[in-house]
């Protein structure tokens, strides 16, 4: 390889990284997996969760089926929208424990398939699993933008009965919780 083409190489790889580190827009260019619906409706904005399969960051295979035994937060969240889940699902966790189902899926259309490794490896010390989403096949049909956290709050049939974005605030955080409250209520 010449010196200029070994310059372009080195050009492309310190963007590729940068991109990385530094976060690049998730975008919609991943298409979902054939027939993979994860949510639906009928005005076009998402009220019913389908059931879904990602593999989290120990290969572990985990799935979101209905009926639940409990009712579901949901996180979907880019490289960005990460530095947002703990402020939704850590008041959530201490307040309901094991009564809700907690699950995150995380964004990764814009990582490239020869970081993936490097990148699956930044989840592993995490004490929680995160659903992988390399291909866009759950955060793509539901409408996932990036850039901000979005949260959902799923009943035990699959509606989605809530939705916030962006950073945790103290009036939507009450909102949420009161919806779980009812729905942890009218259960027993």
């Amino acid at each position: 390889m010449n010196r200029s083409g070994s310059s372009v190489f080195a050009g492309c790889l310190v963007a590729l990284l940068a991109c990385l580190f530094i976060g690049c827009a998730g975008g919609n260019s991943a298409h979902p997996a054939p027939g993979a619906v994860v949510a639906r409706a009928t005005d076009g904005t998402a009220s019913i969760l389908d059931p879904f399969k990602l593999t989290d960051q120990r290969g572990e295979k985990r799935e979101v089926r209905f009926p639940l035994d409990r009712p579901l937060v949901i996180t979907l969240a880019d490289r960005a929208g990460s530095k947002q889940v703990a402020g939704w699902v850590e008041p959530v966790r201490r307040r309901f424990g094991e009564s809700v189902r907690i699950e995150g899926v995380a964004d990764l259309r814009a990582v490239p398939g020869f970081l993936r490794g490097l990148v699956r490896g930044q989840f592993a010390g995490l004490d929680y699993p995160v659903m992988l989403d390399w291909d866009g096949a759950v955060v793509g049909p539901a409408g996932y933008e990036g850039g901000a956290v979005a949260v959902w709050l799923v009943d035990r049939e699959g509606n989605i009965l809530w939705r916030g974005q962006g950073e945790v605030d103290e009036a939507r955080l009450d909102v949420m919780v009161h919806r779980l409250d009812g729905l942890l209520r009218n259960h027993k």
